[in-house]
């Protein structure tokens, strides 16, 4: 039996690597290497903070330092960054968590006004500040973001959200490696930043789909299961 593929693991907006910290200890657990980066600007980066062009060609850095096949994961605007820079050779699947799945020429501030969906909650937590960044207020972000989590676990993940470039919702990708890659979206049904309408809309590009009745934050909220999914596609 071959060893399992490497998980790499690409955080959303406003958030950094610590919020895989309960996903990264079961993978562990279960023998499948994983690596959890933080993007330029965020956590321990210390790069500034950039656009998607910036945010995808660290991650491309990272997968250079993978031998092997790896099993790419986004979460949220994660998924933006996942498309600009799955066309590295030794991407073998994809995974978007709740996550935008674009095509070429399109950004997530596009993808957000495509189609009928309900209204998300976040807009309205969102404080855009005049040095061309953006903050999600934290008391509404345990609701927003983690409203299936432990109340401990949610203020702690609130904590920790920091500001994220207003550039890189704007941003468009040059690439759409879902057209060629074997790719899997993970639709978390009681989510209240990316909706769950607009993630089926989006999730008809993936090869496959895959429904948990989770938050926005499955890592925190059931790690276990998100673990099930990535270890059985490390493992394919």
């Amino acid at each position: 039996m071959s060893p399992p593929a490497t998980v790499v693991l690409v955080h959303g907006a406003w958030h950094d690597a610590r919020c895989f910290e309960p996903l990264v200890r079961d993978l562990e657990r279960r023998g499948v290497p994983v690596v959890a980066a933080d993007r330029p600007g965020h956590g321990a980066s210390p790069e500034p903070l950039g656009d998607l062009a910036g945010d995808a060609a660290a991650v491309r850095a990272v997968l250079r330092t993978v031998d092997g096949p790896v099993v790419l994961v986004g979460h949220s605007y994660g998924g933006a960054v996942i498309t600009e820079a799955g066309s590295a050779p030794n991407v073998a699947h994809l995974v978007y968590v709740t996550a935008f799945v674009l095509d070429i020429g399109e950004s997530v501030m596009h993808q957000e006004g495509v189609g009928e969906h309900p209204p998300s909650g976040l807009g309205g937590a969102i404080t855009f500040r005049d040095d061309g960044t953006s903050i999600v207020d934290a008391v509404q972000a345990a609701e927003i973001f983690y409203n299936d989590c432990d109340p401990g676990v949610a203020a702690g993940a609130a904590e920790h959200l920091q500001p994220q470039a207003t550039a890189t919702f704007a941003g468009v990708v040059t690439e759409a490696p879902w057209k060629h890659t074997p790719s899997t979206y993970v639709v978390c049904t009681d989510d209240n930043a990316v909706v769950p309408s607009l993630q089926r809309w989006l999730a008809q590009r993936c090869t496959n789909v895959i429904e948990l009745d989770a938050s926005h934050s499955p890592f925190l909220s059931m790690p276990d299961r998100l673990a099930d999914i990535l270890e059985a596609i490390a493992l394919s």
